[in-house]
């Protein structure tokens, strides 16, 4: 079952991105650290007090996956349309949830929430690295739609 999650689900949510985040660091650890549970858990308690934010729960018997989406709303520039987009900015599901569906139920749910939110479209970004999410996402109709490059620099000379 996939429902909007509310402010008693804080530490089932804090659960949950401690195995995405240990994933995160693992790949890219000169951009992400080790997190704080209780800072995790603050995090997530002020996200699920704002307006702009929804954030999608999985469960079964227990917490099985999450997925945040921010309404991000762009005024028109000399350069760009006006848009409103959503951001999804993490999506986890259990290790052993993996392959029954449960994220493609989680996307399902966060497009139905920005449709139901006047979004024109939904972003979100994937490590180059992490080939499965990057096939995941595309299988559901997502397209790469531009690409960030990096450059370490620190300790570096000249």
């Amino acid at each position: 079952m996939i429902r909007r999650a509310v402010a008693a689900d804080a530490a089932a949510l804090a659960g949950l991105n401690a195995e995405v985040q240990a994933l995160h660091v693992a790949w890219a650890p000169d951009r992400y650290h080790p997190s704080d549970p209780v800072d995790v858990l603050a995090s997530f308690r002020q996200l699920l007090a704002r307006e702009d934010v929804v954030i999608a729960l999985a469960e079964t018997d227990e917490p099985d996956g999450y997925a945040v989406g921010t309404v991000v709303a762009r005024e028109a520039s000399p350069y760009k349309h006006a848009s409103v987009t959503m951001l999804v900015d993490q999506v986890g599901v259990r290790a052993d949830m993996r392959g029954a569906g449960v994220g493609r139920a989680l996307m399902a749910w966060i497009e139905a929430e920005a449709r139901a939110r006047g979004c024109g479209a939904l972003q979100l970004d994937v490590l180059s690295v992490n080939a499965g999410a990057r096939g995941f996402y595309e299988r559901l109709g997502y397209l790469p739609e531009q690409v960030r490059y990096a450059k370490v620099v620190r300790g570096q000379s000249g």
